[in-house]
Protein backbone atom coordinates (compact mmCIF):
# COMPACT_ATOMS: atom_id res chain seq x y z
CA UNK A 1 0.00 0.00 0.00
CA UNK A 2 1.31 3.60 -0.86
CA UNK A 3 1.40 6.67 0.87
CA UNK A 4 -1.67 8.11 -0.71
CA UNK A 5 -3.04 4.51 0.05
CA UNK A 6 -2.21 4.84 3.52
CA UNK A 7 -3.79 8.25 3.52
CA UNK A 8 -6.89 7.54 2.02
CA UNK A 9 -8.07 4.81 4.40
CA UNK A 10 -7.06 6.79 7.74
CA UNK A 11 -9.75 9.76 6.14
CA UNK A 12 -12.95 9.20 7.54
CA UNK A 13 -16.29 11.73 7.35
CA UNK A 14 -17.35 12.99 10.45
CA UNK A 15 -20.67 11.65 11.81
CA UNK A 16 -23.94 12.56 10.58
CA UNK A 17 -21.90 14.69 7.48
CA UNK A 18 -22.70 13.04 3.82
CA UNK A 19 -19.95 12.92 1.12
CA UNK A 20 -21.45 15.02 -1.25
CA UNK A 21 -22.20 17.85 1.11
CA UNK A 22 -18.01 18.28 1.42
CA UNK A 23 -15.48 20.13 -0.63
CA UNK A 24 -11.81 18.30 -0.24
CA UNK A 25 -8.93 18.77 -1.93
CA UNK A 26 -6.14 17.05 -1.96
CA UNK A 27 -2.41 17.94 -2.25
CA UNK A 28 -0.56 15.26 -3.80
CA UNK A 29 2.61 16.20 -2.55
CA UNK A 30 3.87 17.82 0.40
CA UNK A 31 3.73 21.47 1.08
CA UNK A 32 6.16 23.30 3.48
CA UNK A 33 5.21 21.97 6.87
CA UNK A 34 2.94 19.66 5.27
CA UNK A 35 2.55 15.83 4.64
CA UNK A 36 0.44 15.41 1.85
CA UNK A 37 -3.17 14.88 4.05
CA UNK A 38 -6.41 15.89 3.27
CA UNK A 39 -7.58 19.47 3.63
CA UNK A 40 -11.23 20.41 3.75
CA UNK A 41 -12.31 23.64 2.44
CA UNK A 42 -15.88 24.79 3.54
CA UNK A 43 -16.00 27.78 1.23
CA UNK A 44 -14.56 29.68 -1.63
CA UNK A 45 -15.35 33.07 -2.38
CA UNK A 46 -14.02 34.70 -5.45
CA UNK A 47 -13.35 38.71 -4.70
CA UNK A 48 -13.55 40.34 -8.24
CA UNK A 49 -10.49 42.42 -9.05
CA UNK A 50 -11.27 46.00 -9.28
CA UNK A 51 -11.16 47.75 -13.03
CA UNK A 52 -7.61 49.26 -13.88
CA UNK A 53 -7.91 52.88 -15.78
CA UNK A 54 -5.10 54.05 -17.88
CA UNK A 55 -5.04 56.14 -21.04
CA UNK A 56 -5.43 54.77 -24.16
CA UNK A 57 -1.90 56.35 -25.32
CA UNK A 58 1.51 57.24 -23.70
CA UNK A 59 1.49 60.61 -24.96
CA UNK A 60 -0.98 63.60 -27.41
CA UNK A 61 -0.07 66.20 -29.44
CA UNK A 62 -1.45 69.41 -29.86
CA UNK A 63 -0.36 73.11 -30.90
CA UNK A 64 -1.09 76.87 -30.04
CA UNK A 65 0.02 77.49 -33.94
CA UNK A 66 -3.24 76.69 -35.33
CA UNK A 67 -5.28 79.42 -33.12
CA UNK A 68 -7.08 76.78 -30.83
CA UNK A 69 -7.97 72.76 -31.06
CA UNK A 70 -8.70 70.16 -28.58
CA UNK A 71 -6.71 66.73 -28.09
CA UNK A 72 -9.16 64.24 -27.37
CA UNK A 73 -7.62 61.64 -24.51
CA UNK A 74 -8.65 58.78 -24.21
CA UNK A 75 -9.22 56.18 -21.33
CA UNK A 76 -9.78 52.54 -20.87
CA UNK A 77 -10.45 50.40 -17.77
CA UNK A 78 -9.84 46.40 -17.64
CA UNK A 79 -12.45 44.61 -16.51
CA UNK A 80 -15.05 47.57 -17.97
CA UNK A 81 -17.31 48.96 -15.35
CA UNK A 82 -20.45 47.90 -14.77
CA UNK A 83 -22.05 51.11 -13.61
CA UNK A 84 -21.58 55.14 -14.33
CA UNK A 85 -17.91 55.95 -12.76
CA UNK A 86 -16.43 59.31 -11.79
CA UNK A 87 -12.72 58.97 -12.43
CA UNK A 88 -10.31 62.07 -10.96
CA UNK A 89 -6.87 62.71 -12.80
CA UNK A 90 -4.73 65.97 -11.76
CA UNK A 91 -2.88 68.63 -13.63
CA UNK A 92 0.47 69.51 -13.82
CA UNK A 93 3.17 70.90 -15.96
CA UNK A 94 4.30 74.24 -17.65
CA UNK A 95 1.56 74.60 -19.37
CA UNK A 96 -0.86 77.36 -17.70
CA UNK A 97 -4.56 76.92 -16.96
CA UNK A 98 -6.49 79.21 -18.40
CA UNK A 99 -4.05 80.92 -20.87
CA UNK A 100 -2.62 77.50 -22.49
CA UNK A 101 -5.39 75.82 -22.30
CA UNK A 102 -9.07 75.71 -20.83
CA UNK A 103 -9.14 74.99 -16.96
CA UNK A 104 -10.30 70.99 -16.34
CA UNK A 105 -12.79 69.75 -13.98
CA UNK A 106 -10.04 67.10 -12.78
CA UNK A 107 -12.75 64.45 -12.98
CA UNK A 108 -14.30 62.50 -15.74
CA UNK A 109 -17.58 59.92 -16.18
CA UNK A 110 -16.43 56.65 -17.63
CA UNK A 111 -18.99 54.26 -18.57
CA UNK A 112 -18.22 50.49 -19.56
CA UNK A 113 -14.76 50.11 -20.60
CA UNK A 114 -13.73 53.42 -22.55
CA UNK A 115 -14.03 57.25 -22.29
CA UNK A 116 -12.31 60.40 -22.89
CA UNK A 117 -10.83 64.38 -21.97
CA UNK A 118 -11.39 66.57 -24.57
CA UNK A 119 -8.36 69.34 -23.90
CA UNK A 120 -8.74 72.41 -25.53
CA UNK A 121 -5.42 74.31 -26.27
CA UNK A 122 -5.72 77.85 -26.35
CA UNK A 123 -3.29 80.34 -28.49
CA UNK A 124 -1.71 82.92 -25.65
CA UNK A 125 -0.06 84.87 -28.89
CA UNK A 126 2.94 84.31 -26.90
CA UNK A 127 6.51 83.01 -28.58
CA UNK A 128 7.37 80.32 -26.29
CA UNK A 129 9.75 77.34 -25.83
CA UNK A 130 7.42 74.20 -25.72
CA UNK A 131 5.21 73.64 -23.14
CA UNK A 132 3.80 70.24 -20.92
CA UNK A 133 0.54 69.26 -19.31
CA UNK A 134 0.75 65.88 -17.62
CA UNK A 135 -2.36 64.37 -16.82
CA UNK A 136 -2.24 61.71 -14.03
CA UNK A 137 -4.91 59.23 -12.75
CA UNK A 138 -5.37 59.64 -8.84
CA UNK A 139 -6.62 57.01 -6.85
CA UNK A 140 -10.50 56.53 -6.66
CA UNK A 141 -12.79 54.07 -5.33
CA UNK A 142 -13.86 51.26 -7.23
CA UNK A 143 -11.00 51.17 -9.72
CA UNK A 144 -7.26 50.99 -9.69
CA UNK A 145 -5.24 54.14 -11.75
CA UNK A 146 -2.54 53.25 -14.25
CA UNK A 147 0.50 56.22 -14.98
CA UNK A 148 0.63 59.71 -16.20
CA UNK A 149 -0.09 61.17 -19.58
CA UNK A 150 2.13 64.02 -21.38
CA UNK A 151 -0.34 66.34 -23.69
CA UNK A 152 2.27 68.64 -25.46
CA UNK A 153 1.76 71.82 -26.92
CA UNK A 154 4.37 72.25 -30.03
CA UNK A 155 3.44 69.00 -31.86
CA UNK A 156 1.21 68.32 -35.12
CA UNK A 157 -1.59 70.91 -35.49
CA UNK A 158 -5.39 70.57 -34.96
Amino acid sequence: MDHHQRQRRQHREPQGERPHQRHRLHLPYPCVGGDGTWLGIGEATATPLAPVVEFSAASYDGSEAAGSGTVTVGLSATPAFSTSTTVSYSVRGTASSGADFTALAGAVSMTGGGGSLAVSILDDRVDEEAETMVLHLEAGSGYNGSHGVQPQEGGAEL
